[in-house]
């Protein structure tokens, strides 16, 4: 190990904090930000649309978002769901967004 770096144990507790929420980042502003401060949403196959995963229990990939409009109204313009989900999005998986909208709202 050279030097001046500090022995694994040290390294071990100094990623791994008791205290610490897992992070994600948001696909609207890409800041990074506390888990339980995003909303995360998941794309769902039939029929294809974007839903929010209340209880983050929905299988699949998800992608996380600031409770904001200003966030959402970012990931729609620059196509971060395509690239979050991994596939082409149409327009019709959008049709939810005033839901989101409203739980963002009650967030």
């Amino acid at each position: 190990m050279p030097t001046g770096w500090p022995s694994p144990c040290c390294r071990l507790n100094d990623v791994v904090s008791s205290n610490s929420a897992p992070e994600r980042m948001c696909i609207g502003c890409r800041a990074r930000a506390p888990q339980n401060d995003l909303l995360r949403l998941v794309l769902q196959t039939e029929p294809l649309r974007i839903a929010v995963d209340e209880d983050r229990a929905l299988p699949g990939r998800g992608a996380w978002i600031h409770p904001q409009a200003d966030c959402l109204e970012k990931a729609v313009k620059k196509s971060a769901f395509a690239a979050a989900f991994k596939q082409r999005i149409p327009r019709s998986a959008y049709e939810d967004h005033g839901k989101w909208l409203q739980k963002m709202d009650n967030k």
